[in-house]
Protein backbone atom coordinates (compact mmCIF):
# COMPACT_ATOMS: atom_id res chain seq x y z
CA UNK A 1 0.00 0.00 0.00
CA UNK A 2 0.87 3.51 -0.80
CA UNK A 3 0.91 4.23 3.36
CA UNK A 4 0.30 1.55 5.63
CA UNK A 5 -0.79 4.26 8.26
CA UNK A 6 -3.13 6.45 5.59
CA UNK A 7 -6.48 6.54 6.49
CA UNK A 8 -7.86 6.18 2.38
CA UNK A 9 -4.47 5.51 0.83
CA UNK A 10 -3.26 2.97 2.74
CA UNK A 11 -5.95 0.74 4.31
CA UNK A 12 -8.24 -1.86 2.78
CA UNK A 13 -11.95 -1.46 3.14
CA UNK A 14 -13.76 -4.28 2.44
CA UNK A 15 -17.29 -3.08 1.52
CA UNK A 16 -15.52 -1.43 -1.27
CA UNK A 17 -12.99 -4.87 -2.48
CA UNK A 18 -16.71 -6.22 -2.19
CA UNK A 19 -18.03 -3.72 -4.76
CA UNK A 20 -15.20 -4.27 -7.11
CA UNK A 21 -15.70 -8.15 -6.24
CA UNK A 22 -19.35 -7.65 -7.44
CA UNK A 23 -18.63 -6.14 -10.54
CA UNK A 24 -16.14 -8.55 -11.55
CA UNK A 25 -18.54 -11.33 -11.44
CA UNK A 26 -20.63 -9.40 -13.50
CA UNK A 27 -18.14 -9.14 -16.22
CA UNK A 28 -17.30 -13.08 -16.08
CA UNK A 29 -14.17 -12.95 -14.01
CA UNK A 30 -15.54 -15.37 -11.32
CA UNK A 31 -12.11 -16.45 -10.31
CA UNK A 32 -10.70 -12.79 -10.12
CA UNK A 33 -13.59 -12.15 -7.67
CA UNK A 34 -14.01 -15.26 -5.69
CA UNK A 35 -9.99 -14.74 -4.67
CA UNK A 36 -11.52 -10.93 -3.50
CA UNK A 37 -14.12 -12.14 -1.73
CA UNK A 38 -12.40 -15.00 0.05
CA UNK A 39 -9.59 -12.52 1.25
CA UNK A 40 -12.47 -10.31 2.74
CA UNK A 41 -13.66 -13.44 4.52
CA UNK A 42 -10.12 -14.45 6.01
CA UNK A 43 -10.12 -11.18 7.69
CA UNK A 44 -12.98 -10.98 8.92
CA UNK A 45 -12.06 -14.61 10.49
CA UNK A 46 -8.95 -12.72 11.43
CA UNK A 47 -10.58 -10.05 13.33
CA UNK A 48 -13.95 -11.76 14.51
CA UNK A 49 -15.75 -9.29 13.14
CA UNK A 50 -16.67 -6.86 10.20
CA UNK A 51 -14.14 -3.88 10.37
CA UNK A 52 -14.38 -0.77 8.46
CA UNK A 53 -10.77 -0.97 7.37
CA UNK A 54 -7.48 -2.88 8.25
CA UNK A 55 -3.88 -2.78 6.92
CA UNK A 56 -1.94 -5.24 5.49
CA UNK A 57 1.29 -3.72 5.33
CA UNK A 58 4.02 -5.06 2.89
CA UNK A 59 5.27 -8.51 3.81
CA UNK A 60 3.37 -9.04 6.67
CA UNK A 61 2.27 -12.49 6.73
CA UNK A 62 -0.92 -11.35 8.14
CA UNK A 63 -3.68 -8.20 8.45
CA UNK A 64 -3.38 -5.40 11.11
CA UNK A 65 -6.01 -3.02 12.61
CA UNK A 66 -6.00 0.24 11.35
CA UNK A 67 -4.68 2.47 13.81
CA UNK A 68 -5.83 5.79 13.28
CA UNK A 69 -3.42 8.25 14.83
CA UNK A 70 -5.72 10.70 15.91
CA UNK A 71 -8.09 8.22 17.66
CA UNK A 72 -11.36 9.14 15.19
CA UNK A 73 -11.01 5.89 12.95
CA UNK A 74 -13.73 3.38 13.35
CA UNK A 75 -13.29 -0.17 13.84
CA UNK A 76 -16.63 -2.19 13.68
CA UNK A 77 -19.13 -0.90 11.23
CA UNK A 78 -22.47 -1.93 9.93
CA UNK A 79 -21.73 -1.47 6.48
CA UNK A 80 -18.65 -3.13 6.49
CA UNK A 81 -21.05 -6.52 7.37
CA UNK A 82 -22.97 -5.54 4.38
CA UNK A 83 -20.11 -7.08 1.89
CA UNK A 84 -20.20 -10.08 3.90
CA UNK A 85 -23.43 -10.83 4.12
CA UNK A 86 -23.95 -10.49 0.26
CA UNK A 87 -21.33 -12.60 -0.35
CA UNK A 88 -22.44 -15.58 2.07
CA UNK A 89 -26.06 -15.37 0.51
CA UNK A 90 -24.75 -15.33 -3.29
CA UNK A 91 -22.56 -18.59 -2.34
CA UNK A 92 -25.69 -20.00 -0.52
CA UNK A 93 -27.71 -19.96 -3.62
CA UNK A 94 -25.69 -20.66 -6.04
CA UNK A 95 -25.06 -24.21 -3.70
CA UNK A 96 -28.56 -24.47 -3.53
CA UNK A 97 -29.13 -24.24 -7.38
CA UNK A 98 -25.89 -25.98 -8.26
CA UNK A 99 -24.56 -23.25 -10.23
CA UNK A 100 -20.86 -22.35 -10.46
CA UNK A 101 -20.70 -18.40 -12.23
CA UNK A 102 -22.63 -15.60 -11.23
CA UNK A 103 -23.96 -15.25 -15.71
CA UNK A 104 -25.68 -18.90 -14.19
CA UNK A 105 -26.95 -17.75 -10.75
CA UNK A 106 -28.31 -15.31 -12.85
CA UNK A 107 -29.99 -17.22 -15.69
CA UNK A 108 -31.81 -19.66 -12.79
CA UNK A 109 -32.77 -16.65 -11.00
CA UNK A 110 -34.50 -15.55 -14.41
CA UNK A 111 -35.78 -18.94 -15.19
CA UNK A 112 -37.08 -18.43 -11.05
CA UNK A 113 -39.10 -15.39 -12.30
CA UNK A 114 -36.92 -13.13 -9.55
CA UNK A 115 -36.83 -9.62 -10.57
CA UNK A 116 -33.71 -8.17 -9.89
CA UNK A 117 -32.09 -4.50 -11.02
CA UNK A 118 -29.16 -4.93 -13.01
CA UNK A 119 -27.13 -1.01 -13.51
CA UNK A 120 -26.85 0.04 -17.19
Amino acid sequence: SEGPESYHRGSIWPHSNEDIADGLRKWGYDQEAQEIEDAIIKAYSFFGSPRENFNFPKGAGEPKPYKDPTGAGCTVQGWAASGLLKIVTMRQRMVELGVNTYGDLVKSLQQEKVVFLEPK
